[in-house]
């Protein structure tokens, strides 16, 4: 505790306080600075996710996507026969199905006939198995079911049920005495069982399917067939009217699939442009402890805004980044090419409907429906290479290389630039990813950092001499007050 001020009557404490004010300024810039730096960092953190998401889950999975090649099967005659799970991208023609045989499930009914026991119709469903003579293993496609003499049918079907390795259901009516076990798979051999003391009410060992294809007859356990590209389940016999599978484009799946990109690309480019063209307040700068406590949190908060605002604005990795992008989006992908009725000098996406739009969209792509449905359908497999066809994409006037790979690469060189500078990472997108210790950023917020800590220690020194110099004038007010005394004293 200091108490200084008795002699003099001054409140040295506030003189002190605002003698350091100015100094304490000189030494917060350095905290300004560095704070200021560290909001730079997790700006440059929160748009590196996006980058990363976009490059290495979005763009990656519309790359890999059979989609931007998708076709579909009409069907026609026997519509209800055949349906159509999905076509390969390869698949073309047409298919003539003709459905013979529908495979069937297989099914196995035991009748215990009641009169063995007391000639009730009913008197099946309290006895146990010992006591209707089960003694061998019992097994069903293949599993063992355990059982005691002690279980009755009706636990029996209860252990088959529970087991879904066993593929079956089984089914007991106390009312009738019977025992049923229906396979889950179609064909021949679905359902084996042994073990079973009983006389058969009914059996079937069920059917395999059977279909003849352009002349071609095909047979299967299941009602699920691949040929030709087309995946199509079987649903009922055709007669005397065949199932027509025709091969054709799936414009709406190819246009559906680049309008997901587009916006996918347009989501980034606008957050990208966000933080190029933020407002920069360079006169609010990060609070100090005691700048807080002089104001309310709505104020703190409206002042941390400002101050957080425009930190990315114009940066020049950011920037090359986007014109990277815009320049990939126009780039020529090939020359003197007919699609549909046109022959075009210098192929773009432009010339299949996808453009920048204006000025103040800022790059963000524009999509015409009409043309781009167009292109789809004179030529899907140019329309999918101008996006999907791999090459070298370290020239953004490179012909022939897809869009999603140029793409591709100039992600990856500002993710690479953004790192080195923020050391933000290349491949997360956690937001609380720890930034890299050897980046530009990391080093000079520990550079500022040491300047702080050496100018706190400078301002406690400062301090101390303030208080040692009016220590020292109250003790000369103190012993020119005490001469003062003696001289009016020897007077009096």
């Amino acid at each position: 505790m200091r108490i200084a001020g008795l002699a003099s009557g001054l409140d040295i404490d506030s003189m002190v306080k605002e003698l350091m004010a100015a100094r304490r300024e000189s030494a917060n810039k350095y905290y300004y600075k560095r704070v200021t730096l560290e909001w730079q960092q997790e700006a440059y953190r929160e748009i590196s996710t996006k980058i990363v998401d976009f490059r290495n889950n979005k763009l990656a999975s519309f790359n890999m996507s059979k989609e931007l090649t998708a076709k579909k099967a009409n069907v026609s005659g026997n519509e209800t026969a055949v349906t159509v799970n999905s076509v390969d991208p390869t698949a073309a023609g047409t298919l003539n199905v003709k459905v013979n045989k529908v495979a069937t499930v297989a099914t196995k009914v035991f009748t215990y006939d009641p009169d063995n026991n007391d000639g009730t119709v009913n008197s099946t469903d309290g006895l146990t198995l010992g006591a209707l003579g089960f003694s061998e293993p019992l097994t069903v496609n293949g599993k063992t079911i355990t059982y005691d003499a002690s279980d009755t049918l009706q636990t029996l079907a209860d252990k088959i049920n529970a087991d879904p390795s066993i593929r079956a259901t089984a089914l007991y009516d106390k009312t009738k005495g019977q025992f049923s076990i229906t396979s889950w798979d179609t064909g021949k051999g679905a359902l084996v069982v042994t073990g079973f003391s009983t006389e058969f009410d009914e059996s079937s060992s069920g059917e395999d399917a059977e279909i003849v294809v352009n002349g071609i007859t095909y047979t299967s356990t299941s009602n699920k067939f691949s040929i030709g590209g087309i995946d199509f389940t079987i649903k009922a016999e055709t007669g005397a009217t065949d199932a027509v599978l025709s091969v054709v484009t799936d414009t709406d799946k190819i246009f559906n699939t680049i309008k997901s990109f587009v916006e996918e690309y347009n989501k980034l480019i606008e957050t990208i442009n966000g933080e190029l063209n933020e407002e920069r307040f360079r006169s609010y700068h990060p609070l100090t402890k005691e700048q807080e406590e002089e104001m309310s949190e709505k104020q703190i908060e409206m002042w941390e805004a400002k101050a957080r605002s425009g930190l990315l604005r114009n940066d020049t990795i950011l920037s090359k980044f986007v014109s990277d992008m815009r320049i990939a989006t126009m780039a020529v992908y090939a020359e003197n090419v007919k699609l549909g009725d046109k022959t075009h000098a210098k192929l773009s996406l432009a010339a299949i409907g996808i453009t920048t739009g204006s000025w103040q969209e800022r790059g963000k792509l524009v999509i015409d429906e009409e043309k781009l449905r167009a292109a789809i359908e004179d030529d899907p497999q140019l329309v999918a290479n101008m996006f999907m066809k791999p090459g070298d994409a370290s020239k953004p006037d490179n012909q022939g290389v897809g869009l999603f790979n140029k793409l591709s690469k100039y992600a990856f060189d500002a993710l690479k630039e953004l790192s080195e500078k923020a050391g933000t990472s290349m491949v997360s997108t956690d937001l609380k990813t720890a930034f890299l210790e050897d980046s530009l950023l990391s080093e000079e917020i520990r550079s500022y950092k040491r300047r702080e800590e050496e100018w706190s220690a400078k301002l406690i020194d400062m301090e101390n001499r303030l208080y040692k110099q009016f220590a020292a004038m109250e003790a000369a007010i103190n012993k020119y007050n005490a001469q003062a005394s003696s001289l009016m004293s020897f007077f009096n």
